[in-house]
């Protein structure tokens, strides 16, 4: 040979007469004549590299002399190829492997420690504003389904009383939940709610009730009078009556009989009277008369010694 020739790519001319691949991991430039390591962040995959080849994406070479990537596992990430994975931070997941970047969680989840490669429901009865942060117990008042962000106010006429609630309970009758957070209170006497009531009623006139939680207020008895809502109906006296839902009971009128505190008065008949407030119908005295029906009072008679005649349909039976 009259003259040297440059030592090929991918090979080592180092004291020898003869090239000599350079190796895996190793590589060397056209007219070099030694080896270099394969640096980091690339990989020289064969027996004679020219030149090292960079890590695809989502690929690291964390040391010299590299003949290949490794691809980044599941709960990290490459963003320097060069440099070891990093660790999927919180609030953040890797779900696959070979990512360059990780990805925030979807709301109503949340990963509260790192290396997480998929990231976790908000439960029931928790909020999850954050997603790098656990979640948070809903207060009183207030719940979540599985996977909401924020936990929502119960609904008007219903309670959560305890905190972490996943559904707001529906107030029963005879309560009242004006303040979600806390637990139902019970109507007073007197007064009365439906199921989902925020406050309680009270009873309506004519009518009672006795009890605390009462769904309904009940209706007054005929022969009763309720003029209090809260206390036990009372009886009408003899002379009085009432037909029902009634707040006091009605004298009798005068001409008729209240024989039953509960029904209507009775007219009087023929030779019969009676004032305000009789349950009996009297009849006339001797002297006096009664010449029709319904009389409030009797006639006297100023001429004992003239008969005088009793109306149609009517007879004397005293002489």
């Amino acid at each position: 040979m009259t003259s040297c020739l440059p030592c090929p790519g991918g090979f080592n001319c180092e004291k020898h007469h003869h090239p000599k691949p350079c190796g895996l991991g190793k590589y060397a430039l056209n007219g070099t004549k030694s080896c270099e390591d394969c640096p980091r962040g690339h990989y020289c995959p064969y027996e004679a590299n020219i030149q090292p080849i960079p890590c695809a994406p989502g690929y690291y070479a964390n040391n010299h002399g590299q003949a290949e990537c490794k691809k980044c596992n599941r709960g990290e990430y490459c963003k320097n190829p060069a440099s070891d994975p990093v660790l999927c931070p919180v609030g953040k997941h890797c779900v696959t492997s070979g990512l360059t970047a990780p990805q925030t969680c979807p709301f109503g989840t949340y990963a509260d420690t790192e290396g997480n490669t998929q990231c976790a429901l908000c439960p029931a009865g928790n909020s999850c504003i954050d997603p790098s942060l656990s979640p948070e117990l809903c207060k009183r008042g207030s719940y979540s389904p599985v996977g909401e962000i924020y936990c929502q106010p119960c609904p008007s006429g219903t309670y959560s009383n305890q905190t972490g609630g996943t559904i707001c309970s529906i107030c029963p009758a005879g309560f009242f939940c004006s303040d979600p957070a806390l637990d139902p209170r019970i109507c007073t006497k007197g007064s009365f709610s439906s199921l989902g009531s925020i406050f309680c009623t009270s009873c309506p006139l004519g009518t009672y009730s006795k009890d605390s939680f009462t769904e309904r207020c009940v209706f007054c008895p005929a022969g009763y009078a309720c003029p209090d809502p809260k206390d036990d109906p009372v009886p009408c006296k003899p002379g009085q009556y009432s037909l029902g839902n009634a707040t006091s009971c009605i004298p009798c009128p005068a001409g008729y009989k209240c024989s039953s505190t509960a029904s209507v008065p009775e007219i009087c008949l023929f030779g019969t009277f009676s004032t305000v407030g009789l349950h009996t119908c009297q009849l006339c005295d001797r002297g006096f008369y009664c010449p029709q029906k319904g009389s409030t009072g009797q006639i006297r008679n100023l001429n004992l010694n003239v008969c005088v005649t009793c109306p149609s349909e009517t007879s004397s039976l005293k002489t």
